[in-house]
């Protein structure tokens, strides 16, 4: 199984996407647990929440 690193951004729950590259250091793509939109968002701007087994 793949490790999901689970983040809040924003006050919004989601997973980030280590598989897809991100377009500059600095950045992560992520993916929303609410209306599972994709974002690429700051590293910095994120929360991390728990690293689960997916």
């Amino acid at each position: 199984m793949n490790p999901v690193l689970a983040v809040r951004h924003q006050g919004t729950a989601g997973r980030l996407l280590v598989r897809r590259r991100p377009s500059a250091v600095g950045q992560a793509w992520m993916r929303y647990d609410d209306d599972c939109g994709l974002a690429e968002v700051e590293l910095a701007d994120l929360e991390l929440v728990a690293l689960m087994e997916g």
